[in-house]
């Protein structure tokens, strides 16, 4: 959090600033109680979440953990850079 830039930790939830050695717990998280309850939800079911562009290959491998037929598809932002992922469940 020391190395945040000022106005990046007045405008994002620090849970999205701090989320685990690589940025992604909450995701993990996520996906872990989705897996547990995803009776609940709509056949089917398409996630959007926004992601730093160096977490692009972790992203892949957490989605495919917990759910292996997944379809991923990558969003690049105004600047080029990987960004938003679509999962199709």
């Amino acid at each position: 959090m020391e190395t945040v830039q000022e106005e990046v930790k007045s405008h994002e939830p620090r849970s999205a600033l701090a989320a685990g050695a690589d940025g992604l717990e909450a995701y993990w998280n996520l996906f872990r109680q989705l897996k547990r309850s995803r009776k609940l939800f709509p056949q089917d079911l398409m996630l959007f979440i926004e992601i730093d562009p160096a977490q692009i290959t972790s992203i892949r491998e957490l989605i495919l953990h917990d759910f292996p037929l997944a379809k991923m598809e990558i969003k690049k932002d105004l600047e080029g850079h990987d960004r938003i992922v679509i999962i199709k469940l």
